[in-house]
């Protein structure tokens, strides 16, 4: 039996893509498993767009200026699907949002990267981050929490197709640029100028070969791909087979966000640049596992210092297998299904949950009747099962909060 599945997520030119192509891999796996997605997003890169049309999936445009931040168009979805999962993936998504999404009626999942709300009111938060696992989400005892890159949500490319064992040359020659679906910053020209033979006096392999992978979200894409031809690279332009890409480089340079999840799956020698705050963490996390090597904050990062890194690790044939080896430990594609399988977002209500749950649940009720316990309080305890957790009135204050009218202590 099919069941919907909503998706908040956005991606432009300043947050990257990175949000809306890990939910596209979960909303891949949920379909697997009968669920029918539907993306609500602020997404005005067409080529982004087109990639969630492409992939079959239903989409509702938000205004990307709306006040409300499209809490209305979601709070009507969930409305009509009682008891469905919406997934919330975004740092401008707070606790008054979440809120007033469980009060539409929602089952609620929150992809998040860091600590950085004071409450989740969620049913399920997922955090796939190396490093992650000793963190402490402040969420209600009945929220499950999911961390780890043991969750990594890779698109279905990484997670179906055998990973073929990689042959590491003695030099290598083959190098793989991408920073991300955005690159704000444009730290791609940097990359492009410091692996550039002719202007440089560092001894470049000869058969030097470097893809320049450019994002739908990227502003200055016209820019990049004319200074990347000039160079002599190779150009490739809001790819939908970043595998076969990372398959045939020998290492890569990439910004420290979603990205380093496939490389590991790929087991592919990896150099990072930091482009916004929240991948500080996970390009240290990265470097003392020993899957890659941090550049740094992109502002502090030279051509030389690209360069000498690149370099040394192209040289450095036993480097780049213990990194190749390190990463495929790591993470192993299963991430997305693994979210699904596990039963958190298993259909759109209880009454579709496994045999298995539905026995203990019956179980749970025939102990309270035992031990003298009335028919009155099964029903309440299968009531409290079937609503969300202790949203209460907090839920009527979150929603005053979202439309502007009142503040709530939990929704920064």
């Amino acid at each position: 039996m099919s069941w919907p599945v909503a998706f908040r997520v956005d991606a432009n030119s300043t947050m990257g893509a990175g949000h809306l192509m890990r939910c596209l891999s979960l909303a891949e796996a949920c379909r697997a498993q009968g669920g029918e997605p539907v993306f609500f997003t602020a997404t005005a890169a067409e080529g982004l767009v087109e990639r969630v049309r492409t992939a079959g999936f239903g989409i509702v445009q938000i205004e990307p200026d709306a006040p409300d931040r499209g809490v209305r168009a979601i709070c009507v979805w969930a409305s009509a699907n009682k008891r469905s999962w919406v997934v919330l993936d975004g740092y401008q998504f707070n606790g008054a949002y979440q809120l007033a999404v469980a009060q539409a009626g929602a089952r609620l999942l929150v992809i998040d990267d860091h600590v950085r709300l004071p409450r989740y009111h969620s049913d399920l938060v997922l955090d796939q981050n190396l490093g992650s696992e000793g963190r402490r989400y402040p969420v209600s005892p009945r929220c499950r929490v999911l961390l780890g890159p043991r969750y990594a949500l890779l698109a279905p490319g990484f997670t179906d197709a055998a990973v073929n064992a990689r042959t590491h040359p003695e030099r290598a020659s083959r190098v793989l640029v991408t920073l991300g679906g955005a690159d704000p910053d444009d730290a791609t020209s940097l990359i492009i100028s410091a692996l550039n033979p002719a202007g440089s006096t560092d001894e470049f392999p000869n058969d030097l070969e470097v893809t320049v992978v450019i994002g739908a979200a990227n502003r200055r894409r016209d820019e990049v791909r004319e200074h990347a031809e000039r160079s002599g690279f190779e150009v490739v332009e809001n790819t939908t087979n970043m595998p076969g890409l990372m398959a045939d480089a020998d290492m890569a340079v990439i910004a420290a966000g979603s990205t380093s999840w496939e490389v590991c799956r790929m087991g592919l020698p990896t150099i990072t640049i930091t482009l916004a705050d929240n991948q500080r963490e996970i390009a240290a996390a990265l470097a003392d596992a020993g899957v890659a090597v941090s550049l740094g904050w992109h502002e502090g990062v030279t051509e030389d210092a690209v360069r000498r890194e690149v370099l040394r690790l192209l040289d450095d044939r036993g480097e780049r297998e213990r990194m190749s080896e390190t990463g495929r430990n790591l993470v192993d594609g299963r991430g997305a299904a693994r979210v699904v399988k596990s039963g958190s977002v298993p259909g759109a209500s209880r009454a579709n949950a496994c045999p298995a749950a539905r026995l203990l649940l019956h179980q749970h009720h025939r102990g309270i009747l035992r031990h003298g316990g009335s028919r009155r309080q099964v029903r309440r305890h299968d009531r409290d099962q079937r609503r969300p957790d202790d949203r209460g009135d907090q839920q009527r204050l979150a929603k005053r909060k979202v439309l502007g009218r009142d503040a709530h202590p939990d929704a920064d």
